[in-house]
Order: C-alpha cells, then structure tokens, then sequence
C-alpha cells in the first residue's frame, strides 16, 4: 500500500502546480480572505478520490472528481481556473 500513497504524492502534486502559481482569490469581490493552509493541504478527501481515478481510469474519464475538488479548492480561497470539460467521443 506504499506505493500507492507515494502514486497519490506524486499525482497530487503535479495537479496542484497550476495552483500553487496563483493561490489568492483577487477576482472575487465576496471573497476577501486569504486561503489558511497551503494547496497541498487543502481538500484531502477530493483530492485522493480525484487522485485516485486520474491513476486507474486517465484524466479524461474523472472530469467529475477533479471539478469536485477544485470547487472544494475555491471554497478555501484558492483561485483556480475552470477545466474544460472532456468531448465525449
């Protein structure tokens, strides 16, 4: 089971860079407060399960999980940037 929270790390981390980049919500005129913990640290819960899809279906098919927890993100003050959603084929 190692591995897969070594997979997990990896995988999480690599999604987050676009956020860590931009992490206050300045566009947000109801949204005044700096996020209170680093992205890596926010939403584990979305996070592992988007994770978790990403790793055993492909991006493309966990368009759900990763709007899910990218809205957990926004929820905290984080300003991240809509993902497009897949065409189906």
């Amino acid at each position: 089971m190692m591995n897969g929270k070594i997979v997990s790390f990896f995988v999480s981390d690599l999604t987050n860079m676009g956020a860590q980049q931009s992490t206050f919500k300045d566009n947000s005129p109801n949204t005044l407060e700096k996020p209170k913990c680093k992205p890596c640290c926010a939403c584990p819960e979305t996070r592992d399960a988007r994770d978790l899809c990403v790793i055993t279906n492909g991006e493309e098919n966990c368009y759900d999980l990763i709007k899910a927890h990218q809205d957990c993100m926004r929820a905290l003050g984080f300003n991240l940037e809509e993902i497009p959603k897949p065409k189906k084929k």
